[in-house]
């Protein structure tokens, strides 16, 4: 129970200071901007986030321009990960069957999303222990996005 009343722009004032820690701080993997540059598959984001946040956090890291047309966002589906709705919407938009996509994850709830939609999950574990990306359902485990192409070729 709070002894006041909320502020009126508590959520306006939240989201405005997240945006500036973000672009104050948020650095891009290592590697991501050689990987993206030369992938020569179809490639998108399919994200948790709002579009909003998605602008800043991929515009601060210099990704942005890469994914013009190709973000989706947990905000145009009925359910949240972990159930597979944002990762079938997205092959469905993106023109694929589920089954031919490849996820790369870096959390248990996103891998448990990317298996039950079927598709192959890869686990991105630099801040998360790998046996956790494992336990979730990912096929394999990786630390390092320079060798996301070699892994794309399995």
């Amino acid at each position: 129970m709070l002894l006041k009343p909320v502020p009126d722009n508590l959520v306006t004032e939240y989201k405005q200071r997240v945006a500036q820690e973000l672009a104050n701080s948020l650095q891009p993997i290592n590697g991501i901007h050689d990987v993206i540059k030369n992938l020569e598959l179809p490639y998108c984001v399919a994200s948790s986030g709002e579009h909003e946040k998605m602008q800043i956090t991929l515009g601060t890291t210099g990704l942005l321009p890469y994914f013009s047309g190709k973000i989706f966002s947990v905000t145009e589906v009925e359910r949240g990960k972990p159930y597979p709705d944002i990762f079938l919407y997205t092959a469905k938009k993106m023109g694929f069957n589920p089954e031919k996509c490849v996820v790369v994850e870096d959390s248990p709830t996103g891998v448990k999303a990317g298996v039950a939609a079927g598709m192959t999950v890869l686990g991105y574990a630099s801040i998360i222990k790998p046996e956790k990306l494992l336990e979730a359902g990912a096929s394999i485990v990786f630390d390092d996005m320079r060798n996301l192409p070699e892994l794309l070729m399995i």
